[in-house]
């Protein structure tokens, strides 16, 4: 039996005695919330304007059952006299709604919401033609639940058609893209979470796709049969057994660490998802979570051939230690050579030191952040990561000193205009950031772990939204970003796949190298239909700006269609 197998067998054996341990004391592990649910920017609104203090939503996925307490406690203000705008009042109750399970759980009833879909449903023509068993809870195309199970599903379909023109030499681009899937959550008992989300896609259109099977950015596997199109597909599973304030959750989904909006440095959405045994433990005024993932060592091949593995371990302890202030601390290390490493399977361990006991040249990087909510209807954060510092050099551009930093705001109805947010951030990353000898580099299928810009490069993002009413959302954006690439065979550390070397220079400056500036005005409109149906336009005007070349102006526009997506 080999290794790979023999820890299979182990998380196999570790997942049934837990069950079996849970079974009797167990309490409720519900499904995590979807990294874009209109949820999070509605708990981050709530906070800011003082509606709930502190929330705990820097560590992500949040839970259902996580979400429904903060629905619940900021009900329970809205009814102790806290006036809030029709708007919110319109989404709060939607979201209690959505969350209905959740808050039975803890309130032991939840009040009667009439959807949209209970209305179309109950019409008089389709009253007659659909079956019963379709949308009983007005919420889920499919829905069984008893005293001991409570299963949903629903179908995961979108169709989005994007069409760019551009001023330099790449021909007008037309495009296509189809997804077609489903979405399975649920209860059994109330020890045991789980969810199954899997969803195929196709792309076509006015360009041609290289041939054979390979991976693109923020995808994972993708195959090619035809200059044509190209199919990938994507599964998020995994089941949740809990006891009293602990979690354990064994699966494969994304996780994303930090307050920033741009994209967190430290653990981000970025790549695909992985696979991954995760510990949660979550009190009043702090969470702990830990991670021990399977990653896949990326390399292209023209045959058919397994992905070598790479692993990463990492933790993070989120605190609250007054209402208006949070803060984070994380630790992550990415190693390959063995499949289990058990001083970083172990989750109070400090992974620096770790490494320092093991000897081994493995790639850390630990990570701060805060968020501050001291004045009303203000939010201001910030995060630092250290990949590497020589204390001897700060304050010098030494390779070695890779750090990034990032800084942001939000305000609440500025000037007064209710229902609208502002918020900015900036991102700086020094280069050779995320990279690291041996080829063991911060990148799960070739896509960045971290932030998505990558190293030698800085972001400046502003966004202002509106929302005329909680199911339209009306938003512009400005991009702004510069990045120091690789040149004529020199490493500026603008690439992660390329680590410093001797022949390298040992001040490289900050973006240093083929330098390229992007800029992008943009704007969306979107509309929920009903529940999970979801209309979405958007526009944008972009420069690309090379040295030695001119420039390239793109004008590009989308509109997609989907429901669950």
């Amino acid at each position: 039996m080999n290794r790979i197998e023999k820890l299979n067998k182990f998380i196999v054996s570790l997942v049934l005695y837990s069950a079996l341990i849970f079974a009797e004391n167990g309490t409720c592990q519900a499904a995590y919330v979807p990294l874009n649910h209109r949820l999070y920017r509605f708990l981050e609104r709530a906070e800011t304007k003082h509606y709930l203090r502190p929330v705990l939503d820097s560590t992500k996925p949040l839970s259902r059952m996580e979400a429904a307490e903060y629905l619940v406690r900021l009900c329970q203000q809205v009814q102790n006299g806290l006036r809030i705008h029709t708007v919110e009042r319109a989404e709060l109750d939607y979201l209690k709604f959505e969350f209905q399970e959740e808050v039975e759980r803890l309130n032991g009833s939840a009040e009667h919401y009439r959807s949209r879909i209970h209305q179309i449903i109950n019409s008089r023509p389709l009253k007659k033609i659909l079956p019963d068993l379709l949308y009983r809870n007005g919420k889920n195309l499919l829905s069984f639940e008893d005293e001991q199970i409570q299963i949903f599903l629903d179908p995961v379909y979108r169709y989005r058609y994007s069409a760019t023109d551009s001023s330099g030499p790449a021909d007008s681009e037309r495009n296509n893209h189809f997804t077609n899937g489903f979405l399975i959550r649920g209860y059994l008992n109330k020890y045991l979470g789980f969810s199954l989300d899997f969803r195929d896609n196709k792309e076509w259109g006015s360009q041609k796709y290289q041939l054979g099977n390979y991976t693109l950015p923020g995808l994972g596997f993708v195959r090619a049969t035809s200059p044509d199109f190209i199919y990938h597909d994507e599964t998020q599973a995994y089941v949740k057994l809990g006891i009293s304030n602990f979690g354990f959750v064994y699966g494969k989904f994304k996780n994303y660490w930090g307050s920033s909006a741009g994209g967190s440095m430290i653990l981000s959405d970025n790549a695909t998802s992985y696979d991954q045994l995760k510990l949660e433990f979550k009190h009043n005024k702090f969470k702990f979570t830990s991670i021990y993932a399977a990653l896949i060592d990326y390399r292209y091949s023209v045959e058919d051939s397994l992905q070598k593995k790479k692993y990463l371990a990492a933790h993070r302890l989120e605190v609250a230690p007054f209402k208006w202030l949070c803060l984070g601390i994380s630790e992550t290390v990415v190693f390959k050579g063995r499949v289990f490493e058990p001083a970083y399977f172990n989750p109070v361990m400090f992974f620096r030191s770790a490494e320092h006991y093991l000897g081994s040249p493995d790639n850390m990087i630990i990570g701060v952040d805060f968020k501050l909510t001291a004045v009303r209807n203000v939010l201001i954060y910030g995060e630092l990561i250290i990949d590497d510092m020589t204390t001897s050099k700060l304050g010098s551009n030494w390779f070695g000193n890779k750090y990034g930093i990032t800084g942001g705001m939000v305000v609440a109805d500025p000037f007064g205009l209710a229902n609208t947010d502002f918020k900015v951030e900036y991102t700086r990353l020094r280069p050779y950031v995320y990279t690291h000898a041996n080829s063991i580099n911060y990148t799960h299928y070739a896509s960045s772990l971290g932030h998505p810009t990558g190293p030698n490069s800085e972001v400046l993002n502003g966004v202002i939204s509106y929302r005329p009413a909680w199911r339209w959302l009306l938003q512009a954006g400005f991009t702004g970003s510069r990045k120091g690439l690789n040149s004529g065979g020199v490493n500026y550390g603008g690439n992660i796949e390329h680590p410093w070397k001797l022949s390298d220079s040992l001040y490289p400056e900050f973006l240093d190298g083929s330098r390229i500036e992007f800029q992008e005005i943009n704007v969306q409109i979107s509309y929920e239909i009903v529940r999970g149906l979801m209309f979405d336009f958007r526009a944008a005007r972009a420069t690309l700006k090379r040295a030695a070349s001119a420039d390239v102006k793109t004008r590009a526009l989308s509109v997609s269609l989907g429901i669950n997506y």
